[in-house]
């Protein structure tokens, strides 16, 4: 039996484009829904809090691991959707050759 690195699979949804001014009309652009499908491994983290985008103390509910994202997700529109539940994801941070965030 082997190893798993990345057990675990997970959505990633975020508004790709929000706020962008549109050349042709000068409006603002309502942004496009993006969905990206991950593997990867989701630790339950215990007693950690983090600060979220509006200021708040939040419990971090995971860590979250999983190999390089390349696309450019919005962390400040971006949710995570984990085992039937969704979450805020606070941060990714991408390493050499892999992605690291913090579900809340």
């Amino acid at each position: 039996m082997g190893f798993k690195r990345y057990p675990d699979t997970a959505l990633i949804t975020w508004m790709s484009g929000a706020g962008t001014i549109i050349s042709t009309t000068g409006a603002y652009s309502e942004g496009t829904l993006t969905t990206l499908s991950i593997i990867c491994n989701a630790q339950p983290a215990s007693e950690r809090y983090a600060i979220d985008n509006d200021g708040n103390k939040k419990r971090i509910r995971y860590d979250i691991s999983m190999p390089l994202v390349t696309a450019s997700v919005d962390v400040s529109t971006a949710q995570v959707t984990y085992e039937s539940e969704k979450f805020t994801l606070l941060n990714l941070m991408n390493y050499q050759l892999h992605s690291e965030g913090i579900l809340i």
